[in-house]
């Protein structure tokens, strides 16, 4: 059966209690505007935060966690705000919008999806890198997807093999 997600918003949303130590704060690249919900990551060698992209990252990009409240730095320098970030910590659970292939279904449940964007996930990309979201639970009520046409599903950002 399905769940009902509380909150149908852009991007990421924390559905377990944050622990007393879950924020850590990152100085945002110029000219980036973070949203709540975003993905965040860090290019290597520069050490700024900057919205995440299509896919969880590692290598030259590392994927931090998810932005807690927006960070606009786009007419500042390097630094001159930080964002809080939520790191991905294997007992935090998230809602997130599925952003395209198809509607999911309750045999998504089980599977690992990629991002499709900063704010939403990949039904179609199973295959993971360095980070991946396990489906736990999905929302596809006629609220949910009058909101975001494919659903939302519940799970767990994990740490995945380096290698496909």
């Amino acid at each position: 059966m399905s769940k009902v997600n509380p909150k149908y918003q852009t991007g990421f949303r924390l559905a377990s209690t944050l622990d007393a130590d879950g924020i850590i704060w990152y100085p945002v690249e110029e000219a980036e505007n973070i949203a709540i919900g975003d993905v965040v990551s860090l290019v290597s060698g520069e050490g700024y935060a900057e919205d995440g992209a299509t896919s969880f990252a590692g290598g030259a990009t590392r994927t931090l966690g998810i932005a807690a409240a927006n960070a606009d730095n786009t007419s500042g320098s390097d630094g001159d705000i930080s964002v809080p970030v939520i790191p991905f910590r294997p007992h935090y659970r998230f809602w997130a919008p599925v952003g395209n292939d198809a509607i999911v279904s309750q045999a998504d449940v089980g599977l690992m999806f990629d991002l499709h964007a900063d704010n939403s996930l990949d039904s179609a990309d199973t295959t993971c890198l360095y980070y991946g979201f396990l489906v736990e639970a999905i929302d596809i009520s006629t609220a949910a997807v009058a909101t975001n046409a494919y659903g939302y599903v519940l799970g767990r950002i994990l740490t995945t093999p380096d290698e496909a």
